[in-house]
């Protein structure tokens, strides 16, 4: 039981060491305030909004494009299934 213990710490030291390393490392979150209070907060608040109204309708109409796209795969899958069961169930009799 104590080398279960020990081999759930080690993984939790290890991810603990990663996680500290790349906040070191790559610093993203001060990277992102820095580009925020550089680029967007100077903005009229009437930019802020626009840009935010776009990005959500980029993303919805993203959404929309993938859900056609998945609609038309299971279609295609669909009927290609459709015309294998019919071709293997003339072929069997």
């Amino acid at each position: 039981m104590e080398k279960v213990k020990e081999f759930f710490n080690m993984i939790i030291k290890m991810f603990t060491d990663f996680d500290g390393w790349l906040k070191t490392t790559f610093q993203f979150d001060a990277k992102f305030l820095g580009f925020y209070n550089s680029a967007i907060a100077p903005l009229a608040e009437w930019i802020k909004m626009f840009g935010l109204v776009a990005i959500i309708l980029l993303s919805i109409i993203g959404l929309i494009v993938v859900i056609k796209k998945a609609y038309k795969l299971i279609l295609t899958l669909l009927i290609i299934g459709i015309i294998a069961g019919i071709v293997v169930f003339f072929l069997i009799k």
